[in-house]
């Protein structure tokens, strides 16, 4: 006789087999108490779990809007596993209207994983988030958009950390997502570089940025997490194999000296070795820094605010892999 699936647990919240479970866990963290909105849909069959991020920085709002779209939408009853999904994964962040950080200390939340239960205030979050979802998983995706003062074209990135297996098949989950390309990075202490170290095939994806959201940014996401669930077993995969995003590398452009930014090049604009993309001004007008590409490629993102400070990333450029960088 077959034993009842057992019920699936995040903290308070239990979803037996066959329903959905949404709810709040409390992360005490010193004297606040941040409340994260979580979903589990736990399917009536045994299969594979996602899990899936949004918010991880405050004001990437597409993440947000796709994910809750995605997740209730989700039918428990036709689903062969798990799918966890954290709605907003830095909620100070988010009801302070603060790009990058935590308000809490100032970090950066995507360099904090896995975190630590000791560790400062972003540390603990990052090790609540690690510990309680993205370690339980076996796909994960990060949803990510530009911040409040960045504007990007949309790509999706995958760590080159991990196993040749799980590399390959986080590349194949990144190919579900309609944008045009994947950048490899190996950044320490983002939350797919530590997933792919711990043998967990992972993506995260930029969609729309600064501050806002529409329905097709949006759609970008949602149907790329669609079709997650086919080539990840949560449901019979009947669809034709996608082509694989040709892959990037990127290469970024700093801030020497804060002032007033006026970029010059649009996200999606291809750019020579030199080409200026922008140029940073003091009050009076005069130039402190002439902002220019290291390398021929592609502009995919830049700051979109007036303000900068020395040492922000205000642009980068994406190269095919294959390409050699200039000496």
């Amino acid at each position: 006789m077959n034993r009842p699936r057992e019920p699936f647990r995040v903290g308070p919240l239990v979803a037996e087999a066959g329903t959905l479970s949404s709810g709040y866990c409390s992360v005490e963290i010193d004297e606040e108490v941040l409340e994260l909105p979580v979903v589990i849909v736990h399917g009536e069959k045994p299969g594979p779990i996602l899990a899936v991020t949004a918010g991880v920085h405050g004001g990437e709002y597409v993440s947000m809007v796709a994910l809750r779209e995605f997740v209730f939408d989700l039918d428990p009853l036709a689903i062969q596993g798990t799918v966890i999904a954290s709605l907003r994964s830095n909620p100070l962040a988010f009801f302070k209207r603060t790009p990058f950080v935590n308000p809490m200390d100032g970090e950066n939340l995507n360099r904090a994983f896995p975190g630590h239960p000791n560790g400062g205030p972003t540390g603990r979050l990052a090790y609540w988030l690690w510990s309680n979802i993205i370690s339980r998983s076996n796909y994960y995706v990060d949803c990510h958009s530009g911040d409040i003062p960045e504007v990007l074209d949309n790509y999706a990135c995958v760590s080159n950390v991990g196993t040749s297996d799980v590399n390959d098949a986080s590349l194949r989950m990144a190919s579900q997502f309609d944008v045009p390309r994947v950048v490899l990075v190996d950044t320490e202490g983002t939350s797919t570089t530590e997933a792919s170290r711990a043998g967990i095939p992972s993506v995260l994806i930029e969609v729309g940025g600064e501050g806002k959201w529409s329905p097709s940014d949006v759609a970008v996401q949602r149907e790329g997490l669609d079709r997650l669930l086919k080539i990840s077993g949560l449901l019979d995969d009947d669809s034709e194999a996608r082509a694989p995003l040709p892959p990037f590398q990127s290469h970024g452009v700093m801030c020497e000296s804060s002032g007033l930014w006026f970029g010059h090049v649009l996200p999606g604009s291809p750019v020579e070795a030199g080409a200026l993309l922008g140029i940073v001004r003091d009050p009076f007008g005069a130039m402190l820094q002439e902002a220019r590409s290291p390398v021929p490629g592609v502009l995919i993102y830049r700051i979109s605010s007036l303000a900068v400070n020395s040492g922000d990333l205000i642009a980068s450029i994406a190269t095919p892999v294959n390409v050699a960088e200039p000496h």
